[in-house]
């Protein structure tokens, strides 16, 4: 099942000229920046790769805190670029970028897809569209969570 993602950038820095990818780095620094306004939520990080090579591997899911988006390519090691999308939840899902590399000769690039889960002190998903896309406010995720059962 694929996920819908609307794109938050104007233009993917895959389709960058070199001249644009200045303005491109500097629209995820204004984007980011206003997670700098809100609370340092705890967050669940849903990380996938997404490349014909490494897309078998197994979804990873880390505990990082909201600020911790400004470091991505720095915890995960990738380091040319990265799109930035809201997810069908409204959850902010970040398209890392690493290196090319040439699979079945065809070029191909090692992409892996972040998609941030704030959550608050009562555990509940935090919705940070509107504050990414400057149109307002936070406000608890309309999809959340439920517990299927409880453990012994």
């Amino acid at each position: 099942m694929l996920i819908e993602l609307k794109p938050i950038n104007t233009k993917s820095i895959l389709d960058c000229s070199d001249e644009e990818i200045a303005t491109h780095n500097r629209e995820n620094e204004e984007i980011l920046g206003r997670i700098g306004s809100i609370p340092n939520y705890q967050c669940l990080m849903v990380c996938k790769y997404q490349d014909v090579l490494n897309n078998n591997q197994k979804m990873e899911m880390r505990h990082q805190f909201l600020a911790d988006v400004y470091e991505v390519e720095e915890i995960f090691g990738l380091y040319n670029g990265i799109d930035l999308f809201i997810d069908e939840d409204n959850y902010l899902c970040m398209m890392i970028y690493g290196d090319s590399y040439t699979y079945e000769e065809e070029s191909c690039i090692v992409t892996l897809s972040v998609t941030i889960l704030p959550f608050d002190e009562n555990r509940n998903f935090i919705d940070l569209s509107a504050v990414l896309l400057n149109s307002g406010g936070l406000k608890i995720a309309e999809e959340q969570f439920t517990p299927k059962a409880k453990m012994n």
